[in-house]
């Protein structure tokens, strides 16, 4: 289905998937997930497109650095990696975690960014003050929890299993249930040494440096043509999230996916790929 590559780019050791050809379209996947997480969506878009899924700085195969978790900084990761593969300018897509560096991609270099698709993917820029309301604070104990040095990775490789597994079953809509496959897949991308860390050094980045490079974009907006989609019974990134996107993306397209927790790509994936494609037809 797909080749897997390892590449080095901005100075990182990369792991990507690649399928297909005809324009890029770059994958970016969330936590707690790798590039595996774009199988379903692949067969359908590879027909048409060059498909390019990497893992980011510090997931699965790719390399896992103690820094350089800032989103600027994996959003360098990504473009040079494309420009190692002779891509100059791609369609961008992100989900959770990859959504932000999706967001960072477009706002830094508005030419490497033809069109982007989100899913599920906050806006740090418009603020946090939701993160701290009495609804949605409970459900964002983790965010905190991953804030310690070392604690985390701790307490949680006696039993990566336990807690994997309950983020994608607890983020996923009650109808849905990830295949034992799967989650086996990314347990043991998270148990690899350096994994747990790798991924929750993204979550130590968000405080500090990302928030004063999300400050600095407050009151841009983005122009380039956009993709929301939006999983309505997502329980961490509940569609209040999206509240302000009309003001930030200036060409706009969003559609909920009904009966669906976080994970539209696995939980949806042929809606997912149908809108996708339906997207990037376009003008």
């Amino acid at each position: 289905m797909w080749e897997s590559r390892r590449i080095q780019a901005n100075g990182l050791m990369q792991h990507v998937r690649i399928a297909g050809s005809g324009s890029p379209v770059v994958m970016l996947h969330g936590w707690p997930q790798t590039s595996y997480c774009w199988r379903k969506l692949v067969p359908t878009l590879a027909r048409s497109h060059t498909v390019i899924a990497p893992d980011l700085r510090g997931f699965g195969d790719s390399g896992k650095p103690v820094s350089g978790h800032d989103k600027r900084t994996v959003a360098n990761d990504v473009r040079e990696l494309l420009a190692q593969l002779g891509h100059r300018r791609a369609v961008i897509m992100g989900h959770d975690i990859g959504a932000q560096v999706a967001f960072r991609l477009a706002l830094d270099f508005p030419d490497f960014a033809a069109k982007l698709v989100i899913l599920n993917g906050r806006y740090p820029a418009l603020g946090t003050a939701l993160m701290y309301t009495a609804q949605h604070a409970p459900e964002r104990w983790y965010y905190f929890f991953h804030q310690i040095p070392e604690l985390p990775e701790k307490m949680v490789a006696g039993n990566v299993r336990a807690y994997i597994g309950y983020f994608l079953d607890h983020w996923s809509h009650p109808e849905f249930h990830f295949a034992e496959e799967d989650v086996e897949e990314y347990v043991a991308a998270f148990s690899k040494e350096g994994a747990l860390a790798g991924g929750l050094n993204h979550y130590r980045a968000s405080l500090h440096p990302d928030a004063a490079q999300w400050a600095e974009d407050w009151g841009r907006t983005l122009d380039v043509p956009t993709l929301v989609l939006w999983g309505r019974d997502d329980p961490v990134n509940a569609p209040e999230y999206s509240d302000g996107y009309h003001r930030v993306l200036t060409n706009m397209r969003f559609q909920f996916m009904e009966r669906c927790g976080h994970f539209p790509h696995e939980e949806k994936p042929e809606e997912t790929a149908r809108a996708v494609l339906d997207f990037l037809g376009s003008t």
